[in-house]
């Protein structure tokens, strides 16, 4: 958005050719409203975001937004939640779930199934690549609701990350300005500060105060696990004197088990669990890895200094951040 351009307060949209305004009332042609147009669009004093978009607080277990139900109504808006697993950051085998809008603060994914709403297995590529207006299409309207409250807004979780937990809401209405309400508690940080960029906020003092909140109690690659995954990885992973977990790589053959199997590496080690043997190697020592595609599906053979096993499958996706962890923590690998 340039200097000529500002946003309605009420449903977002973008008013151009605004150079000649002075602060004051202004109309928004989009929904009819009317709002004051303040001297600067972000005020360093205050913790609004363009549309009505205010942060509650922002912690260590997450955030809570809360904003004008008006905006579900703005399609830019209502996709701009990250398109990746929220919970591990993955982007591949997708699930796309939805926020919906109780009048009691919910978890929405038991409220899905309770309002009838399936989860979604769309294409990755189309999740990728498409724009707002055409993600949404293929996202049907959640019946019941008036609206806007009937507007859903998707969010994506991998097939080997527990949805649960990650994201709570409600609505309520506001019998002061006469409109609903929307509030939401999301667990991650680090996907809020990508939805606020997403909304055009980086900078903005409400993702600066996320940025602080990060800085204080910063999330790890551990904590943005679920705890079911985490509770398997207990089990055959403990950690060493001042050893830092950095990524954990499931094993596709055991489809929802994650953390039972799988690639582990932190600042000292790399971990490969199969279903009987753990096999571990410190870095320093020489790794070898080679690849190959099957059907669709990436096998990888590992090799370590006194082991070798040909039973890892995984994703062109999931490779590369294996290739990228390597790299960036300096392990010795060759690739075949």
């Amino acid at each position: 958005m340039d200097s000529t351009e500002i946003r309605c307060s009420h449903c977002s949209a973008v008013i151009k050719n605004t150079e000649d305004l002075t602060p004051g009332e202004i109309f928004c042609p989009e929904c009819g409203k009317s709002f004051e147009l303040s001297g600067s669009s972000k005020p360093e004093g205050e913790n609004i975001f363009p549309g009505g978009f205010e942060l509650q607080f922002a912690e260590a277990g997450g955030v809570e937004l809360q904003f004008n139900a008006d905006l579900l109504k703005n399609d830019d808006f209502r996709s701009a939640m990250p398109r990746r697993c929220l919970r591990c950051g993955a982007n591949t085998f997708l699930t796309t779930h939805v926020v919906a809008f109780p009048e009691q603060l919910r978890d929405c994914v038991p409220l899905e199934e309770e309002i009838g709403i399936e989860p979604l297995r769309l294409q990755d590529s189309l999740i990728w690549n498409s724009p707002g207006k055409e993600l949404l299409s293929h996202i049907p309207n959640i019946e019941g609701p008036v609206n806007p409250l009937n507007l859903p807004i998707p969010f994506w979780v991998c097939d080997l990350c527990k949805p649960e937990k990650l994201i709570f809401s409600k609505a309520e209405f506001d019998m002061v300005d006469d409109h609903w309400v929307c509030l939401v508690r999301i667990a991650n940080l680090t996907s809020v500060k990508e939805l606020l960029v997403n909304l055009g906020g980086e900078g903005s003092k409400m993702f600066n105060d996320i940025q602080a909140a990060l800085s204080k109690d910063p999330e790890s690659a551990w904590t943005r696990l679920d705890k079911y995954t985490r509770t398997r990885l207990e089990i055959w992973y403990k950690p060493l004197n001042k050893e830092v977990f950095h990524l954990f790589l499931p094993n596709r053959q055991a489809e929802g088990e994650s953390g039972k199997t799988g690639i582990i590496i932190s600042n000292r080690r790399f971990i490969y669990r199969n279903k009987e043997t753990v096999y571990e190697m410190n870095k320093g020592e020489k790794l070898k890895l080679s690849f190959e595609a099957i059907n669709g599906k990436t096998h990888l053979e590992i090799e370590g200094p006194r082991w070798k096993t040909n039973d890892m499958i995984t994703d062109r996706s999931s490779l590369m951040r294996l290739r990228r962890k390597l790299v960036e923590l300096k392990f010795e690998v060759s690739w075949e």
